[in-house]
C-alpha cells in the first residue's frame, strides 16, 4: 500500500509539474504577442492588451477589427464591447496636466474618441453597450467640451460628427448633446459632414432602454419614452410595450418538483452510506441490521421530503395572497390596473399610502415623501424633488428625483413616468440575483459528510486488516488455501465494517431539525430546508440596522410634556386604544403616583398638544371591517402622533367638526427649515375673531426658535424667559437619552391683517409662535 501510494504521489506531481509548465509557456506566449502589437480576439479580452494604453495600440485595434471581424461578417461578444466601451471611456479624457488650468487632451484621448466613433458606426454590440450608460457617465468620461476646444480643426469636426452622430441616434442623449457648447461657437451641429445612419436606427418607433434617467431632464424622459404627462399611453400602446418589455413582475425561480425534493433528500451523502451498507446487508442476509438501516433511510427522506412540500406550498400561497394594483393615466383618464400590467411610458399618479408598482422619474411632486428602506435600509422618508440631477454614480438614496419599486408613498401626492419594470427595476435586479441557484452546504452538513468520509475509509481499512490477517491465520495453520474459510473472513470484514458506520446518526439530526422547525414555525417562519434551522442557530453575531429592522419601522407616542407636566400614554402602536397617565412628583414623598385621565378630564394644554398632533398631519387610519383590524396610511412618525390623538378620542375629525375648520394649505417639512406648519380657516361663532389657525410640528430647537412665546401652567400664554429654555432643553435631553424621537409643538392666531401675505408664502406664517409642548415617540 504505501509503494502505490509513493507511486501515486510522483505521477500526480509529475502531471500537475507539466500542466503548470504548459500554462507558463502560453503566458509567455500571450506576453509576447502583445509586447510585438499582435492581436487576435484572446487578447481583446485580456487587460494585458490595453496596459499601458497607446495610440498606436488603439490604431491597431481598428485594422484587426477591419480584417479579422469585419471581414469575416462577425461581430463583438457582448462581453468583448462593452470592455473596448470601458477602455474608450477610460481614455477618451484624459489631460496631460493635473492642474485644472491649461489641461490639454493627450494624444491618447484624441485617439480614444476616434476609435470609440469607429465601433459605434460599425458594431451593433458596441452601439447597445454604449446606449446602456447613463447618460452622467458618459458626460464625465468623454469630456466633449476638451475635444471642442483642440487645436486641430480635423480633431474638432470629428467631434462635431461624433455630436450629430449621438443625438441622431440616441435619443436618450438629446439633452446632454444640447447643453455641450464653447464659447468661441465652433461647435455646429449642423456642420456640413455626412451623418451616417446606425443600424440601430432602423426601427423608427424604437423605445429607449429600460433604465434610471436620473440625469434627464423630465421633457426629455417623456420625449423618449413618447409619452403625455396629461394624456399617457393608450391602451393600444400599453399592450404593444407590454409585448417588447413584457409583464411587471419579479423573476422567479422555477418551481421545484417533487422528485427533485426527493432526489434531494436521498442524496445526502450519509444517506447514500446507509443505503450501501443495507444492501450489503441484505447480501449478508442480515434481516434485522438491513430493515432497520431501510427504516432510518425511509424515515428521514419523508419528514425531509414533507417538510420541503409544505415550505413550497406555503411561499406560492404568500405569493399569491397580495395582487398589487396601480393608478395610471391611459386615453386620458384615470384607471387602476393590475401592477404588472404596467408598462415603460405610463404615468403613475401617486398619492399617500401607495405602493410604489416600477421604477419611476418624478414628473410632478408635491410635498412627495416615500419611505425607501426596502432599499437603503433608511427609514426615514426622502423627499422627492424633479430637477435633473448632473453628478455620476449617485447611490439609490441620493437619486431624490427617482422612486422604486416596491418603497411606499409616505405623504404628499406626485406622477411619475414608469421608465423601469420587471427584472430591469433596483428590487428586481436583486429578486433576479437571489433567484440564482446557490447551493451551499451548512457547517454541520459538512462535517457530516467528511466524517462518513472517514468512516467509509475506516470501513474500508478495517475490512481488508481483517480480511488480510484472517487469511494469513488460516494459511499459516493449514498451508492451503480453503474457500470457504475465506468466504467465512470475508463476512466478518464486512460485518465489522457495516458495525463502524452509525446508523443512528442520520435520524436524530433529522429529528432535532425537525424539532427546530416546528418551534420556529410557532413564531410564523416559514423553513423552507431542514439544515436551515442548523444555519440560524450557528450565528454568533449580527450586525444590523435598527429602524425598521430590529425594529418594525413604526413609532409609538408614549410621552408628552406640556406646560411644565409629563403625561405617559399607554396602549398598542397601531390602535387607537389606550389612556393619558398624569405623572404626579410630591415634595413630601419621594415616589410618583399615577392619575389616569378619564374622557372629558383633560386639561386645556393637554388637548392643545392632541389638537396640533392631529391637524398638522397628513396621516390616516381606518378599521378593515373585513379582516378586523386597523389599517395606517402614511408617515409612521405622523401616524403616531394621530393615534395619540385618537387615543383621547380627539382626532382631526374632531376639531374639524367642532371648530368648524377647513384646511387651506400648508409648509411642507423640508431638512432646512426642519418643521412643517399647516394652515386652517374657522367659521367658528365662539372665536368670532378668528381668521386662521397656524399649527407646526418638528424638531423641538427649529419650533421653539420659531416661537416668541410659550404656553404655562394654568393654560397662561407668557413670554419665553431663560428660565422656560432650560427647562425645555433639559426635558428633551431626558427624552434623547431613553432612544425616544422628540417633536416640538407651536400653534398660533393668525390675524385678519396678516393672512392674504400668509396665502401668498406659507412659510411666512411660522413666526411668533407659541411653543405647546414636546411629544416623545418611540420606535
Amino acid at each position: 500500500f504505501g509503494f502505490f501510494s509513493k507511486c501515486l504521489d510522483i505521477n500526480v506531481l509529475g502531471l500537475l509539474k507539466h500542466f503548470n509548465n504548459v500554462r507558463t509557456q502560453q503566458q509567455d506566449k500571450t506576453r509576447t504577442r502583445h509586447r510585438l502589437g499582435i492581436i487576435n480576439m484572446e487578447s481583446l479580452t485580456s487587460w494585458d492588451f490595453i496596459t499601458p494604453t497607446t495610440p498606436e495600440k488603439l490604431i491597431k485595434l481598428e485594422t484587426f477589427y477591419r480584417e479579422q471581424v469585419l471581414a469575416k461578417g462577425q461581430k463583438l461578444s457582448v462581453k468583448i464591447a462593452e470592455r473596448l466601451l470601458h477602455l474608450f471611456l477610460s481614455v477618451a479624457g484624459q489631460t496631460n496636466d493635473r492642474r485644472i488650468a491649461g489641461r490639454k487632451l493627450t494624444d491618447t484621448a484624441k485617439q480614444g474618441l476616434k476609435t470609440l466613433f469607429f465601433f459605434l458606426l460599425k458594431d451593433e454590440e458596441f452601439q447597445d453597450a454604449f446606449e446602456k450608460k447613463e447618460m452622467s457617465l458618459l458626460r464625465n468620461r468623454l469630456q466633449l467640451r476638451r475635444h471642442l476646444s483642440d487645436s486641430d480643426p480635423e480633431h474638432i469636426q470629428l467631434t462635431n460628427t461624433f455630436i450629430s452622430l449621438v443625438k441622431l441616434s440616441f435619443p436618450k442623449f438629446i439633452g446632454w448633446m444640447d447643453s455641450v457648447h464653447v464659447s468661441d461657437g465652433r461647435t455646429d451641429f449642423e456642420a456640413s459632414v455626412e451623418i451616417p445612419r446606425l443600424s440601430i436606427l432602423d426601427d423608427k418607433q424604437r423605445l429607449p432602454p429600460e433604465g434610471l434617467y436620473y440625469d434627464t431632464e423630465v421633457v426629455d424622459v417623456l420625449s423618449l419614452f413618447q409619452t403625455d404627462p396629461h394624456q399617457g399611453l393608450s391602451q393600444v400602446e400599453a399592450q404593444e410595450r407590454q409585448a417588447k418589455y413584457g409583464l411587471n413582475k419579479l423573476a422567479e425561480a422555477p418551481p421545484t418538483s417533487v422528485f427533485k425534493i426527493f432526489f434531494h433528500q436521498i442524496s445526502d451523502f450519509m444517506v447514500i452510506i446507509l443505503l450501501v451498507v443495507a444492501i450489503i446487508s441484505l447480501g449478508l442476509k442480515d434481516w434485522i441490521e438491513a430493515g432497520v438501516l431501510l427504516l432510518v433511510v425511509i424515515v428521514n427522506c419523508t419528514i425531509g421530503f414533507v417538510q420541503e412540500v409544505k415550505a413550497e406550498k406555503a411561499l406560492l400561497a404568500l405569493k399569491l395572497f397580495s395582487v398589487p394594483v396601480a393608478k395610471v393615466i391611459r386615453d386620458g383618464s384615470q384607471k387602476i390596473v393590475p401592477s404588472q400590467e404596467v408598462v415603460p411610458g405610463d404615468i403613475v399618479l401617486l398619492d399617500e399610502g401607495d405602493a410604489i408598482p416600477a421604477d419611476l422619474r418624478i414628473i410632478e411632486s408635491v410635498g412627495l415623501a416615500i419611505i425607501e428602506s426596502v432599499l437603503t435600509g433608511e427609514s426615514i422618508s426622502v423627499l422627492k424633488t424633479v430637477p435633473a440631477l448632473k453628478k455620476e454614480n449617485l447611490t439609490l438614496g441620493d437619486r431624490t428625483n427617482m422612486s422604486f419599486m416596491s418603497t411606499t408613498v409616505s405623504k404628499g401626492r406626485g406622477k411619475g413616468v414608469v421608465v423601469a419594470t420587471g427584472s430591469q427595476t433596483e428590487v428586481g435586479k436583486i429578486s433576479t440575483a437571489l433567484t440564482k441557484p446557490r447551493v451551499r452546504k451548512t457547517l454541520l452538513q459538512l462535517r457530516l459528510s467528511k466524517l462518513g468520509k472517514i468512516l467509509v475509509i475506516m470501513a474500508v481499512i478495517l475490512c481488508a486488516v481483517t480480511v488480510g490477517i484472517g487469511f494469513a491465520r488460516t494459511f499459516a495453520k493449514t498451508q492451503k488455501i480453503v474457500l470457504k474459510d475465506v468466504e467465512n473472513w470475508i463476512k466478518v470484514g464486512i460485518s465489522l465494517a457495516v458495525s463502524v458506520i452509525p446508523e443512528g446518526l442520520v435520524a436524530v439530526t433529522t429529528i432535532t431539525y425537525a424539532l427546530g422547525i416546528k418551534r420556529m414555525m410557532k413564531r410564523n417562519a416559514v423553513v423552507r430546508r431542514l439544515p436551515a434551522v442548523e444555519t440560524i442557530g450557528s450565528i454568533t453575531t449580527i450586525c444590523s440596522d435598527k429602524t425598521g429592522t430590529l425594529t418594525e419601522g413604526k413609532m409609538t407616542a408614549v410621552i408628552t410634556w406640556v406646560a411644565g407636566k409629563t403625561f405617559s400614554i399607554s396602549g398598542k402602536s397601531m390602535e387607537p386604544e389606550g389612556q393619558f397617565i398624569f405623572k404626579k412628583f410630591s415634595e413630601n414623598s419621594p415616589q410618583i403616583s399615577d392619575e389616569i385621565l378619564l374622557p372629558g378630564s383633560f386639561p386645556e394644554a393637554l388637548q392643545q398638544v392632541l389638537k396640533i398632533c392631529s391637524l398638522c398631519n397628513n396621516s390616516y387610519i381606518q378599521f378593515d371591517t373585513q379582516n378586523k383590524e386597523w389599517k395606517t396610511f402614511g408617515d409612521p412618525t405622523e401616524l403616531a402622533l394621530t393615534i395619540a390623538a385618537e387615543k383621547a378620542s380627539l382626532g382631526k375629525h374632531h376639531w374639524l367638526k367642532e371648530g368648524k375648520l377647513k384646511f387651506l394649505g400648508e409648509a411642507p417639512f423640508d431638512s432646512e427649515r426642519k418643521r412643517m406648519s399647516v394652515l386652517y380657516t374657522s367659521n367658528s361663532q365662539v372665536e368670532i375673531n378668528l381668521k386662521g389657525l397656524c399649527v407646526a410640528k418638528g424638531a423641538p430647537e427649529a419650533i421653539f426658535s420659531a416661537s416668541t412665546k410659550i404656553l404655562w401652567t394654568h393654560g397662561d400664554i407668557v413670554d419665553i424667559t431663560p428660565e422656560h429654555v432650560k427647562i425645555i432643553e433639559d426635558e428633551n435631553r431626558k427624552m434623547g437619552e431613553q432612544g425616544m424621537r422628540v417633536l416640538g409643538l407651536a400653534m398660533k392666531i393668525v390675524s385678519a391683517e396678516d393672512f392674504p401675505a400668509i396665502q401668498s408664502n406659507y412659510e411666512s406664517m411660522e413666526t411668533d409662535l407659541v411653543f405647546v409642548g414636546l411629544m416623545a415617540m418611540m420606535d
